[in-house]
């Protein structure tokens, strides 16, 4: 009998915009996008969540005189398939920071036993802050496709160990954040698995 894929959810959250901007940037997630195509390739089933994609004429006020574009963080953790057993959260730039850690606290909710990654711009700027004040469990540094395979890889074989992991944080056991030293980048691009 051939073993079901573990299921892996990637989402990128609703971005915040401030009331004033008169133009909102709305970009592809690429970076999730080669993520998902890599643990594709690496054979896990993997569900791709798009906060802005999947509701692009929708706003939201928040606070501070903003305005989320997109889903709402209920919307997007309700779409979470049933069976994800590791989620993992885009956080973009560090103006979004207290909207995607109020994600991972609803996602969290929901599953609470699920493995939770963080990656993206603000993970990797302030790994420690990202881990302390959110409830994911490990934190992605730079480019993520590599690292996110070598995790997934070792939770679904029952090995996760993130201090033996490069390119990770983690918290360990008497709740300190721990950085470990930062994955080499790909050289050979042609190498990677094109983005699903």
């Amino acid at each position: 009998m051939v073993p079901v894929p573990m299921k892996v959810c990637l989402i990128r959250p609703s971005i915040v915009v401030p009331a004033g901007n008169q133009v909102a940037m709305f970009t592809p997630p690429l970076g999730l996008a080669y993520i998902a195509g890599t643990l594709r390739d690496g054979g896990f089933d993997v569900q791709v969540i798009d906060g802005v994609g999947e509701s692009l004429d929708t706003r939201h006020p928040v606070e501070n005189d903003c305005y989320m574009y997109g889903l709402t963080p209920e919307e997007i953790t309700a779409s979470i398939d049933d069976d994800a057993e590791i989620i993992g959260v885009a956080f973009g730039f560090s103006f979004e920071w207290p909207a995607c850690r109020d994600l991972t606290m609803l996602v969290r909710q929901r599953f609470p036993n699920a493995l939770m990654i963080g990656g993206g711009e603000h993970v990797t700027a302030v790994p420690e802050q990202s881990l302390l004040e959110s409830a994911l469990d490990i934190g992605i540094l730079g480019e993520g496709e590599e690292t996110a395979l070598v995790v997934c890889q070792a939770y679904q074989a029952g090995t996760l160990d993130p201090s033996t992991i490069a390119g990770t944080a983690y918290i360990d056991k008497d709740g300190n954040a721990v950085v470990n030293e930062r994955r080499a980048r790909k050289r050979d691009l042609d190498a990677i698995p094109l983005p699903a």
